[in-house]
């Protein structure tokens, strides 16, 4: 898997939702670490979505931040 570098800005309204893709990196799996991908609502520079890794607090305050923006959440 090619790692390619992206920096753009997206509010957290255009995030659709975000689904646990794999956890570990291949034969390296490591715990700690969990890839998600990430899906617009529309279509941005890089596509419809993106799949990044990072540990599980990082998603965790990810997923928090988006569900502060939906209606009804508390």
């Amino acid at each position: 898997m090619k790692t390619r570098k992206h920096n753009f800005k997206i509010p957290p309204q255009q995030i659709r939702g975000i689904q646990l893709t794999s956890v570990g990196h291949g034969d390296k799996s490591d715990p700690r670490y969990v890839n998600e991908t990430i899906h617009f609502t529309q279509k941005t520079n890089i596509g419809g979505r993106i799949t990044i890794r990072a540990d599980v607090p990082t998603i965790m305050t990810l997923v928090k931040y988006v569900a502060q923006t939906r209606p009804n959440s508390h």
